[in-house]
């Protein structure tokens, strides 16, 4: 089974975190083209009914074992999750049956923990820790924020939430109204496509949860009028545009193995301005605002004869757009040429030396591969990743060759 270029069976056999879950954010922070800085929304702690995601028993493969070792006893038990986006560092949590009011929390992921990062319970099996969410390419953060664990004394089972929301002022249309953020999918970041944004559409001066609730993402019809939506990951701001023009933009992926098929595809197309769109099939058109449109995030499953495969993969070049004009309508080659490189460095010990390779393949479209799996995945499952690479800059610490 290949994918243009041959991305064929990748094995740099590196375990790290598990695929499952693994979310990238579907509007990516555009540096240059920011909402107006007078939209300002802050993170505002509630007791609202949580949107929740499990924590998985055990901890990702790459951590200081050695240390947590030293702390761990027949009793502890070990957990690991994400905070952020799929590049996220795995946050570890302990916790002892015989002290089942507090539990340990990686704060810092640094994958130690400290006597500042024990929790006491607010109630039985609750727990609300300040953490931030981590983000791109250069593990951006969020402002810390809380979130809620929570112990299912019953099942055994560990979950996860944003215990608040983001609250303030949204820009829409040129004038300032209330708007309110949820994190629906609970993993610290904003604007994905499950969370769900609130304006006072109407300027009455308040919000209705019933009429004026729209998905965080791509284009809505409001009172008449046809609106992007645009925000920042990090949920400080958001903006929502008339749209005065619009064509199509019709995703594609070539597949060199003429009995493999994509299953399913999820991702985003950003604009310059700041605007996502949700990617949810190939070869349909999916209508977009007037502007140049890259390919921000893109996951998808492949189903061939040899089984089925998982690839994830992020936006690394954000000059790599295709402009479309009102009425407009264009292919947009998802991935294209795949390159694979290395950088290498030789670090001297006194005997020894350390060679550390660091492989990135990269796309035409301007991504790079952030992970890979073979094979469907469940909870039990002991199939890791077995290709990762978070950026061009950050390094893969273990490797063995593997290409088919």
């Amino acid at each position: 089974m290949m994918l243009k270029q041959k991305l064929c069976l990748l094995c740099f056999s590196v375990a790290l975190t598990s695929f499952a879950g693994s979310s990238q954010p579907l509007i990516a922070e555009d540096k240059g083209n920011q909402p107006e800085v007078n939209s300002k929304l802050e993170f505002v702690a509630t007791e609202l009914r949580y949107s929740e995601t499990g924590i998985q028993q055990g901890l990702p493969e790459k951590v200081d074992r050695s240390t947590l070792e030293k702390e761990q006893d027949d009793a502890s038990q070990f957990f690991s999750f994400q905070y952020g986006d799929g590049s996220s560092r795995a946050i570890c949590l302990k916790f002892h049956p015989d002290n089942a009011s507090r539990i340990y929390v990686d704060v810092n992921r640094n994958q130690k923990f400290s006597d500042t990062e024990a929790f006491k319970s607010s109630e039985p099996g609750i727990w609300f820790v300040e953490l931030s969410a981590e983000y791109g390419p250069q593990w951006d953060r969020t402002a810390k924020q809380r979130v809620r664990i929570r112990h299912d004394k019953s099942s055994s089972k560990w979950y996860l939430s944003t215990a608040g929301i983001r609250q303030g002022k949204a820009n829409f249309d040129g004038e300032l109204r209330d708007a309110k953020l949820e994190d629906k999918n609970a993993n610290g970041l904003w604007f994905d496509p499950e969370d769900r944004l609130f304006v006072d559409f109407d300027g009455n001066g308040k919000i209705s949860r019933l009429t004026e609730r729209i998905p965080a993402q791509g284009m809505r019809k409001i009172r008449g009028k046809v609106y992007g939506i645009a925000g920042s990951v990090s949920g400080e701001s958001v903006r929502l545009a008339e749209v005065t023009g619009s064509g199509f933009l019709v995703p594609s992926i070539q597949l060199l193995d003429e009995n493999a098929k994509v299953t399913s595809i999820s991702g985003q197309l950003g604009s310059s301005s700041g605007i996502g769109i949700p990617i949810k099939s190939i070869d349909a058109p999916v209508e977009v605002p007037v502007g140049d449109w890259r390919i921000d995030s893109l996951q998808f499953e492949v189903t061939s004869e040899e089984g089925v495969f998982k690839f994830a993969f992020s936006s690394h070049q954000t000059d790599k757009t295709v402009s479309i004009a009102d009425e407009d309508k264009k292919e947009i080659e998802l991935l294209g040429e795949l390159k694979l490189s290395s950088g290498v460095a030789l670090q001297k010990k006194s005997a020894n030396s350390m060679l550390t390779l660091t492989p990135t393949l990269t796309s035409a479209s301007g991504c790079y591969l952030i992970g890979s799996r073979k094979g469907k995945q469940s909870a039990n499952s002991e199939n890791r990743l077995f290709a990762y690479s978070n950026s061009p800059q950050r390094e893969l610490e273990t490797g063995s060759s593997g290409f088919s």
